[in-house]
């Protein structure tokens, strides 16, 4: 009896078929997943038998042969495969070119799937020293690289083991100030390419901050004043101070380009706006918000878009922060899903759904898309329903984790509908945790409104 079948044999008539139904679509995937393998081996074996192992016109082939093997979960099998094509690359094109740096960074994949973060470590630090060479001309395509080389360490603050993840957020915060800086100089201080690299920054920083409020080993780090041992750390209202004044400061860094373009986007000013406003919700600057939301509102009444289409698309409420960063309407309302024909009820009661980034950081989405797809991280999740109010900007105070804090746009009158039984204590640690969420208010005509919602919390972590 294979696992399908011995799951089928526990659940009920309904849920049996629902889950006999995605067996078999997997089965026929990988079936089919199989009969790819096999075709991308026999092409390889035909190439190596008329070039030899190390022609350059093998390059696809491994590529290819490599992708299907992680795909599979075969992650071994395919670093042996891109083993091969980076010895290939290094030999055809010297030992520390760029263009092997694809190659690296699918072997780190591959690695960080199979939770070898020993090895994974490694060949980031060798990615490193290739990226610091002084004949690296810095293009998109380094820039693009460094930043990658940063979300991976960001993986590492939750997936590596808890000495490192200190080390990792640090890493990654120095990269992409590497990056903004080096991008700065190569495409001047106003280059349209550059918002969107200071807004990843400002994730990171929220990142942080979220870190040090929740304590433990690696708010300690980001605390200490030296990385090399045990000693002295600053205290935690001044290192949360820090990265309040850094991000709104690179948040106006962005507006500041957006204002000195040659023809002037009132659009992408008010967008930018509206990214301050939500860093003043993060850490619950009630006015500062108030202003900011109100600004982006007659920005976007500036550049002519309809009342109606505005309050539309702040009509629900947004985890904070937001990972993507979007300076355009059309393309912020195609990534929202929003019917711009669709007429807003100002009774509905509205979804929210949180999918949170680790246990460690449960009140916060994942900084970066996940391949969900893969064996890693595909898997049927486990939501918990609670009804709330987000009572607008309005301060809620109460103790969590032995302090007296102060939030907005937070969940008030929480009330479970459907959640796994948990003993008291567990009950009250998730609570608090969805209680800690921040979310972009429901805006109408730049005010922030009162409202019903629905959550779905995930707690498969």
């Amino acid at each position: 009896m294979n696992s399908c079948e011995r799951t089928l044999s526990r659940l009920p008539a309904v849920a049996a078929v629902v889950f006999s139904l995605a067996c078999t679509q997997l089965l026929a995937q990988s079936e089919a997943a199989q009969a790819q393998l096999l075709q991308s081996r026999q092409l390889l074996e035909q190439l190596e038998g008329t070039y030899g192992r190390l022609d350059p016109r093998l390059l696809e082939s491994l590529e290819q042969l490599g992708n299907r093997l992680s795909e599979l979960g075969e992650y071994d099998d395919a670093n042996e495969v891109l083993d091969q094509a980076i010895q290939i690359t290094r030999i055809s094109e010297g030992l520390f070119t760029r263009s092997q740096l694809p190659l690296q960074f699918s072997k780190i994949d591959n690695l960080v799937d199979a939770r070898d973060w020993r090895r994974a470590n490694r060949l980031m630090e060798y990615v490193v020293s290739l990226l610091n060479r002084r004949e690296n001309i810095v293009d998109e395509g380094f820039i693009q690289a460094s930043l990658r080389l940063a979300d991976l360490h960001l993986r590492g603050v939750v997936e590596d083991g808890t000495v490192r993840q200190s080390t990792h957020i640090k890493y990654a915060a120095r990269l992409t100030e590497r990056a903004l800086n080096l991008a700065v100089s190569a495409w001047g201080p106003y280059d349209l390419r550059l918002p969107a690299i200071i807004y990843k920054r400002v994730v990171q920083l929220h990142l942080q901050a979220r870190a040090v409020e929740v304590g433990g080993s690696i708010g300690i780090g980001l605390r200490a004043f030296s990385s090399t041992g045990p000693g002295l750390a600053r205290p935690r209202s001044d290192v949360l101070l820090e990265y309040y004044f850094n991000g709104l400061s690179r948040l106006g860094q962005i507006r500041n380009i957006y204002s000195n373009q040659e023809t002037l986007n009132p659009e992408a000013i008010a967008f930018a706006d509206v990214y301050i406003g939500d860093w003043q919700v993060l850490f619950s600057n009630q006015d500062g918000a108030e202003r900011s939301y109100l600004s982006a509102y007659n920005g976007f009444r500036t550049a002519n878009i309809d009342l109606q289409a505005i309050n539309q698309f702040f009509h629900s409420p947004k985890l904070l922060p937001a990972i993507s960063f979007h300076s355009n309407w059309e393309e912020a309302n195609a990534s929202s899903n929003i019917d711009a024909g669709e007429e807003v009820n100002t009774q509905d009661v509205v979804n929210l759904s949180v999918i949170p980034w680790s246990a460690n950081f449960s009140h916060v989405s994942s900084p970066f898309e996940f391949d969900t797809t893969t064996p890693r991280h595909a898997g049927f999740r486990e939501m918990a329903e609670y009804s709330l109010i987000l009572a607008s900007l309005e301060k809620v105070y109460r103790w969590h984790r032995g302090r007296y804090i102060t939030s907005i746009s937070t969940a008030q009158e929480l009330r479970p509908v459907r959640a796994r039984s948990l003993d008291p204590e567990a009950q009250f640690e998730l609570e608090a945790r969805i209680k800690s969420i921040r979310f972009r208010p429901k805006l109408v005509g730049g005010v922030a409104q009162a409202v019903s919602a629905k959550l779905f919390y995930d707690t498969f972590q």
